[in-house]
């Protein structure tokens, strides 16, 4: 099961990622998530957990503040080796993807700014018997935003 992944950063998905930015610049939250994104970007890792706390809308397809606990209390997104590796821009595996010969469920939220259905399409495409859900109104944290749907997803999956 991939959920909220990518094989590689291409011009779709950057194209996809602005818009989904463009389509959130009225929100109260986007200067100062947008910010700490470019923070990120520019390697700004010393106080990731910060970071992340204020670039967690982004994340998510309609914020919440309902949602503060919740990154507060998992730290999710605290880590910084994950964005080390996506800002790094060396990340590609698309040709290692058709190694994978188990059944793969790929997850994405429709908006996902970062690993949204254009990452999702492109996993499909190069994993040999892989199987695409596309979860509305819900971003990278889906399985926060639409909980029950991503379990229905899975379990779905886990019983073929």
């Amino acid at each position: 099961m991939l959920a909220g992944g990518l094989a590689a950063y291409t011009d779709g998905m950057e194209a996809e990622a602005d818009r989904l930015m463009r389509e959130r610049r009225d929100e109260p939250w986007y200067g100062e998530a947008t910010q700490a994104l470019q923070d990120e970007e520019a390697g700004n890792y010393d106080d990731m957990a910060e970071l992340w706390a204020r670039m967690a809308p982004l994340y998510f397809g309609r914020w919440d503040e309902r949602y503060r606990p919740w990154i507060e209390k998992t730290g999710a997104g605290s880590n910084a080796a994950p964005a080390k590796a996506f800002n790094g821009g060396e990340l590609d595996i698309r040709d290692e993807l058709p190694q994978i010969t188990a059944p793969t469920l790929v997850l994405a939220g429709t908006d996902d700014f970062v690993c949204g259905p254009s990452a999702a399409d492109e996993l499909v495409r190069g994993i040999p018997h892989a199987r695409l859900v596309l979860l509305e109104n819900a971003g990278h944290m889906m399985y926060v935003e639409q909980p029950e749907e991503f379990r229905n997803a899975v379990e779905e999956f886990l019983a073929r």
